[in-house]
């Protein structure tokens, strides 16, 4: 007796046998093979140069306006374009290599390609990433599964990369079919929103910028975790590492910045007013592709703090935030300049490196272990936590939704109403009512 694997296997070897080679496309006719189809649609998403399809595709729009098109998808923020780019590799490999058990038996192999994608792909790459079924296991199709569940918030993002694709492409967009949706609601029931960063607050944010480095010598000395200490020793050093980390600290929280905009920061973004606090332009932004900048307030806190990292680091130009050379010193020089040829403006380069991203979410965690806390909170601290914080803080302090809106610069009131819906809910018509209850029993 066959096992399920054994027998699925055996039918889907039997359709494909069955099927019809399809024709090797001539000259003009969009390209079989997948790697031409995904190095067409990675120019596309990710501005490399590459051949795009011929005219022979059946576009409903023409290659002029598809280049219109890719052109202002190449206008997003870094971080969305890396990330179309990694979606839409997720997707062309999910074709090419786990896609076949899942293909109609009587549908040519020609048809099955990433774009244009037929609705049924579409819901087999969500179906792929789906926990198995009791039916599935018992069929024994739970064999064609990744080896990993994805989270929902990855299954959205992997979705409005595939729409976009098409959607440049002037093609129809798979992603809004009724069958892609039934199956991402199937997917999506039950397993909640995408966890939330652990929130920075003030409080904490306060407790940082008061220690010295004598502190953090006795926090290493006192310490039995070796991940503690290495994570601390990493991003702190030294104690011009410290002063950049406590300043770092005190500017994502005022000026509740994302991480991208922290280390874009120059000194010539921050000015200092006559009464002890200032303010830093945010240059560019995710919600501010165009560049007109926005002005973010910086407390008396923040402007002391930069003061001091100025001084101890020695930058009177360029990047904010700058990088620290192997030695402990700050780099005030990139490298490049040294290599940039007479009259290609070299002041360009006359500045130190900024400090990466990723360090932006070293030193939050190292400055959380420092104060003393726990690791299940630290490990959900990234990049966002001061952004997260300072959202609900401003709740907490009576902050209406738009004055929230307006000093973290979102748009659209979704996100930093969700940072703050714990908040939302003590303001709610119930929590009212329910304190004026008690105000009036305890009055009696």
């Amino acid at each position: 007796m066959h096992s399920p694997k054994n027998r699925l296997s055996e039918i889907v070897q039997d359709a494909n046998s069955a099927l019809p080679e399809y024709p090797e496309p001539t000259s003009g006719d969009r390209p079989s093979s997948s790697l031409e189809e995904r190095n067409h649609v990675a120019a596309a998403l990710a501005g490399n140069s590459g051949r795009v399809f011929g005219r022979d595709l059946d576009l409903p729009s023409s290659l002029a306006r598809i280049a219109r098109r890719r052109e202002q998808a190449l206008r997003a923020p870094k971080n969305t374009l890396k990330a179309w780019r990694h979606d839409w590799q997720v997707f062309v490999d999910f074709v090419e290599q786990h896609s076949a058990p899942f293909r109609p038996i009587d549908w040519p192999r020609g048809a099955w390609v990433p774009i244009p994608a037929p609705p049924e792909l579409v819901a087999a790459f969500i179906d792929f990433y789906s926990p198995p079924s009791d039916d599935q296991l018992e069929l024994g199709v739970s064999l064609y599964k990744a080896d990993e569940v994805r989270a929902a918030a990855t299954v959205r993002r992997y979705l409005a990369t595939i729409g976009k694709a098409h959607r440049i492409h002037g093609l129809e967009d798979p992603t809004k079919d009724e069958l892609v949706r039934d199956c991402a609601k199937a997917f999506f029931r039950g397993r909640g929103e995408q966890d939330q960063a652990a929130p920075i607050h003030w409080e904490d944010v306060a407790a940082f910028a008061d220690l010295n480095w004598s502190d953090v010598d006795r926090f290493l000395a006192s310490t039995n975790d070796e991940v503690t200490a290495d994570q601390v020793r990493t991003a702190l050093r030294g104690e011009k590492q410290l002063r950049r980390a406590q300043a770092l600290l005190l500017v994502a929280y005022n000026s509740m910045a994302r991480r991208e905009e922290l280390v874009a920061l120059n000194l010539e973004d921050v000015e200092f007013n006559k009464d002890g606090d200032g303010n830093a332009t945010i240059r560019k932004s995710k919600t501010d592709q165009a560049g007109e900048g926005q002005v973010r307030y910086l407390s008396m806190h923040a402007v002391t703090a930069i003061r001091e990292w100025l001084r101890v680091a020695g930058i009177t130009t360029g990047p904010l935030f700058a990088q620290f050379q192997r030695n402990g010193q700050v780099r005030l020089k990139d490298p490049a300049a040294k290599r940039v040829r007479k009259g290609e403006l070299p002041a360009l380069l006359d500045h130190g490196k900024r400090m990466s991203e990723n360090e932006v979410n070293r030193t939050f965690k190292a400055a959380m272990r420092l104060i003393g806390k726990p690791s299940a909170e630290v490990a959900k601290v990234s990049g966002h936590s001061t952004r997260v914080g300072a959202a609900q803080d401003l709740r907490d302090s009576g902050m209406t939704l738009v004055e929230l809106m307006n000093s973290g610069g979102w748009k659209d009131a979704k996100m930093p109403a969700r940072y703050s819906r714990k908040q939302g809910a003590k303001r709610s018509g119930m929590a009212k009512m329910m304190k004026m209850k008690q105000h009036d029993q305890d009055g009696q």
